[in-house]
């Protein structure tokens, strides 16, 4: 279980990641609507990142910036979690052989 919630935190973190580069490259387009990332609870454990248009088109480069280095913060925090389940897994199966 440990396993899928950190794969969708690592998936969401994905997208906020992939977000906020699309909102910093294409910032200075003509017309370009930025894109903001609602993040949900799954029922049974999980997040869900859904891709919207940010609703009153507020927002800043420097948001953006800050957006990546939590969801880069975030992706590893999972990564890590997912490595600790992994190892203690082994661990327990080396224990019982």
């Amino acid at each position: 279980m440990i396993e899928a919630i950190a794969l969708t935190g690592i998936e969401a973190g994905q997208t906020r990641l992939a977000v906020a580069a699309n909102n910093i490259a294409n910032a200075s387009t003509p017309g370009f609507a930025r894109q903001s990332v609602i993040q949900s609870a799954q029922p049974g454990g999980g997040t869900l990142a859904r891709v919207t248009a940010a609703s009153d088109n507020s927002g800043s480069l420097l948001d953006d910036q800050v957006n990546q280095l939590t969801a880069s913060y975030a992706v590893q925090a999972n990564v890590f979690s997912l490595k600790i389940a992994h190892d203690t897994l082994g661990t327990l199966l080396d224990q019982r052989a």
